[in-house]
């Protein structure tokens, strides 16, 4: 609907692709008092690669009674802004692994860190 939507409007891609990203993250950013921790940073991993990391809370507490906020929404973006070293990765252990259980390791890693800052 979002494709279709821009296309009528002959709005930019860039505004078609961000509102798909808001279209699709929203409904599990109404539910963010319930989601996993992993799931919340690759919800703000997402919601920053699509540019929408500002304006997705926003969104979301438009949809709900009284505007709640998502509270730990900051501390999820900060989080996915780490690099490896604030995220205290082993950087030999990490080099030392499969390739395919880097992300996972680093997945954790952000999780952990996450977990620590709103606890």
């Amino acid at each position: 609907m979002a494709a279709e939507f821009c296309n009528r409007l002959c709005l930019p891609t860039t505004y078609r692709k961000a509102l798909a990203s808001v279209c699709r993250l929203h409904g599990n950013a109404n539910k963010w008092g319930e989601l996993r921790d992993s799931t919340k940073v690759k919800m703000a991993e997402q919601a920053i690669k699509a540019g929408i990391a500002d304006i997705l809370p926003l969104v979301s507490a438009g949809d709900k009674p009284g505007g709640v906020p998502m509270f730990g929404w900051n501390d999820a973006i900060r989080v996915v802004g780490m690099n490896t070293r604030e995220l205290g990765v082993d950087q030999e252990k990490l080099e030392a692994m499969p390739i395919e259980n880097r992300a996972s390791y680093i997945l954790q890693k952000r999780v952990d860190s996450l977990r620590s800052k709103t606890s």
